[in-house]
């Protein structure tokens, strides 16, 4: 609601427009969002955030992919360690665990 307010009150104010390459960005990170969204429950939260990292960085101008996938995955099995150690919520692991 406050960002309808204030679009409707900046109105008359023009804009900057969207960048270069802005729309192929937000095409690849929403994307990459639902493929993490309808794969996570086959091939797992680890695998599927990391690929998710990996595209937001890829989205970001980052052209060190394996450096992002390794960094993703560290990143992700802290926060899948985090969640069912720590918390006791489990993370879903894929169908091969079943």
């Amino acid at each position: 609601m406050l960002a309808c307010a204030h679009a409707w009150h900046r109105r008359g104010v023009p804009s900057a427009g969207i960048a270069p390459g802005g729309l192929a960005r937000v095409g690849l990170i929403t994307g990459a969002m639902v493929g993490h969204a309808l794969l996570q429950p086959f091939v797992g939260f680890v695998p599927t955030a990391t690929l998710l990292f990996a595209a937001g960085a890829a989205a970001m101008g980052n052209t060190r992919t394996a450096r992002a996938i390794t960094l993703g995955a560290a990143v992700t099995i802290v926060i899948a360690a985090v969640f069912a150690g720590g918390l006791g919520v489990p993370l879903p692991m894929g169908a091969w665990t079943r």
